[in-house]
């Protein structure tokens, strides 16, 4: 009776799991139908859980091979949490080019289950209405705030522990979020790190407990309530809440200083910008959309950069060129906007890393918001998700040549003298850029920052501080990998593409 009892009990509890994961499973593929659209795995429902797994481990490999046999035309994949729809070929490109905010947004995919998937950093700002007007503010000031950005990025130098002389190890992520955070602060809320120590301190540690967090992959094997809860409690979260508190106070304290000081008085930088604007819900709007963006932008850049330290320090025979470039431009007109706008060989070198290694596989990533039927006669239903292939589109020989998967970090900048050479004869000293070779360009062939009126709004001061950052680093210091070779990329929550974890590299003063 007892052994009955008890397999009884086993059979009630293996039938209640078993229909437990089919409810979770259907309510976390509760969306639109998009079996007419080709894969390259299983179609079923919940065979196609294996393909999701295998994605997450090996997403640019899986988009890259479906790249090759699907294009032109759209091809979906199985992530945990639903498909994702990415759309190859120059005709749907296009078209996606051209499809309006009505259509397509980011904005309805902020709090997706895989949101992450998609975007290092953008998890709330992007949902906020003021995201282009700060973008708008940062690139219209470029010129204003390059000063700042140069003494941050000079003060945090300056203060990196290293040996009098020869090499010095050095933790890559924490030199370099380090840099970022100190800069961010400086532009957004006007504080210097010399005078602001522990908030500055605050901000790197939050940084980089958000960073280590990207590379888990533990959010991608819960259900989207569970993952939810879960990251509430993570160090991560408890983190980002602080700053949040540090911020708000912060906002609170400028608030009265502003209705005190004389217009001439008060401090230029994005906060004093953000409260000029009167907003009914002044503290609590401004507090929560400055941290936000702070955050936001501090991960974008850092992890971008990252993957431009990288290859800086596993190819340092391309610093001796740039650091020419650099000192001639400088010894001209000074450290401004306008001489690291003339480094274009830098500016190349940038953006070829990120070519190779740009942070997400797909880009551009955006939910339907009405039925689209594309020329090809694929219907998109409402609610699905699409976007481009990134960094399939950068390894195409088609585009890039031959040596289309080699990094060559003055590809873009040769491409600029040999356009010059062949069609605009010009004196060599005005060094005039063409923009379709210049790191914030979007295009349907570089697709870092997205593509058309979908690509990134910030893209311009992100380019300038990373421009700036490594002019800086060029002119001050020696830098490079003790055993020459740059570490393999971290694949994470599918798409994304994190810089190797916890890189040491050589440093010294020059």
């Amino acid at each position: 009776m007892d052994a009955q009892d008890g397999g009884s009990n086993l059979l009630f509890w293996f039938v209640g799991f078993g229909i437990l994961i089919t409810i979770i499973l259907r309510t976390e593929r509760s969306e639109s139908d998009l079996r007419h659209i080709p894969t390259p795995g299983y179609r079923g429902h919940l065979r196609s859980y294996i393909d999701a797994f295998k994605f997450a481990f090996l997403g640019p490999t899986l988009i890259q091979t479906a790249y090759q046999k699907y294009r032109p035309g759209p091809v979906r994949f199985a992530t945990l949490h639903r498909w994702i729809v990415v759309m190859t070929g120059a005709q749907l490109f296009e078209e996606f080019r051209k499809l309006s905010e009505e259509e397509v947004s980011l904005t309805a995919l902020v709090g997706d289950s895989d949101f992450p998937l998609y975007h290092a950093g953008h998890d709330q700002i992007i949902g906020t209405k003021n995201v282009q007007e700060f973008s708008c503010y940062l690139t219209q000031n470029l010129s204003l705030v390059f000063p700042r950005i140069r003494e941050e990025v000079s003060i945090s130098l300056k203060g990196l522990s290293l040996k009098a002389s020869g090499w010095t190890e050095v933790e890559a992520t924490q030199l370099v979020l380090q840099l970022v955070t100190a800069v961010n602060h400086r532009v957004i809320f006007g504080l210097t790190s010399i005078e602001n120590e522990e908030f500055n301190s605050l901000g790197l540690t939050t940084m980089k407990q958000i960073l280590a967090s990207r590379y888990s992959l533990i959010f991608d094997f819960l259900p989207q309530l569970r993952s939810s809860v879960f990251a509430y409690f993570t160090q991560a979260r408890q983190s980002q809440r602080r700053y949040h508190t540090t911020i708000s106070a912060f906002v609170s304290s400028r608030i009265s200083d502003t209705k005190t000081l004389s217009s001439d008085r008060v401090p230029h930088d994005l906060l004093s910008w953000t409260l000029s604007g009167g907003s009914s819900n002044l503290l609590e709007g401004s507090a929560n959309a400055l941290s936000n963006l702070t955050l936001s932008v501090s991960e974008s850049i850092s992890t971008s950069f990252l993957h431009v330290l990288y290859y800086l320090s596993a190819n340092p025979k391309y610093a001796s060129l740039m650091r020419k470039e650099v000192e001639a431009s400088v010894s001209k007109e000074g450290w401004n906007k306008s001489s690291v706008d003339k480094m274009h060989r830098l500016d190349s070198f940038i953006k070829e890393s990120l070519r190779l290694n740009c942070v997400n596989s797909v880009s551009s990533v955006r939910k339907v918001l009405t039925d689209l039927r594309l020329s090809d006669g694929t219907v998109l239903p409402f609610g699905s998700v699409l976007c481009l292939p990134s960094s399939s589109q950068h390894l195409s020989s088609d585009i890039y040549g031959s040596n289309s998967t080699t990094f060559d970090g003055f590809r873009f900048s040769r491409l600029q003298e040999q356009h010059y050479a062949d069609y605009e004869p010009h004196d060599p000293g005005t060094n005039i850029a063409l923009p379709r070779y210049q790191l914030a360009t979007s295009s349907s062939s570089y697709l870092t920052w997205g593509y058309g009126r979908h690509a990134c709004p910030g893209r311009f001061y992100a380019s300038m501080v990373m421009k700036l950052v490594l002019a800086m680093i060029l002119v001050e210091f020696d830098i490079r990998f003790l055993e020459g070779v740059r570490p393999d990329d971290v694949v994470c929550n599918g798409a994304r593409r994190m810089p190797g974890k916890e890189v040491k590299i050589l440093i010294r003063r020059r």
